[in-house]
């Protein structure tokens, strides 16, 4: 669609398609936290890095946990941020301390358009986050398939990527050249 994106690991993700994730092994061996919330740290500098390569404001997209603490920071880089995208977002905090209500109630005051996507079983997770965000220019979408978690609902080998795909192209059509 004519974007440039960039793709990062975060401290606390896993190995996935068999790759390890070289950002937490290099930070687990450096002695760093590797928790969901010390990976607020990765998708900032990423942020701000991004904010460097371009005048153009970033749209920024999360996935599982990392889509819900997207919601954080989207919030409070709302001068860097065009647009938000959330895959299967979730209170995933409780357990660090978090209250249980933490990313419905930091979505709130989100005022750039955002979009959310669960697929069918996560809706009693995602849908309170995205009833919370008191901006109007927002859309939820759930396919009609179980789909996968997350960013995997696009991907080919998953059932209904196309409907998923469809939506999300609607969205950032609303943002291409």
């Amino acid at each position: 669609m004519g974007f440039n994106a960039i793709a990062i690991d975060q401290r606390s993700g896993k190995t996935k398609n068999e790759i390890d994730n070289a950002t937490k092994l290099a930070a687990e061996a450096a002695g760093k936290g590797t928790t969901y919330l010390d990976a607020v740290q990765d998708i900032q500098s990423a942020i701000e890095y991004a904010s460097k390569l371009s005048k153009r404001k970033i749209i920024l997209w999360g996935s599982s946990y990392s889509s819900s603490l997207g919601f954080v920071l989207a919030k409070s880089n709302q001068d860097k941020i065009a647009a938000y995208l959330a895959f299967s977002p979730g209170e995933y905090f409780t357990d660090l301390g978090k209250p249980a209500d933490w990313v419905a109630s930091e979505a709130k005051d989100l005022k750039v358009p955002s979009f959310v996507t669960s697929r069918p079983s996560e809706r009693k997770d995602a849908k309170p986050i995205f009833d919370a965000i008191e901006n109007k220019d927002k859309t939820y979408f759930v396919p009609e398939t179980d789909s996968k978690h997350g960013s995997q609902a696009l991907y080919e080998a998953t059932v209904g990527n196309e409907a998923s795909w469809k939506a999300v192209e609607a969205f950032l059509g609303r943002f291409s050249e």
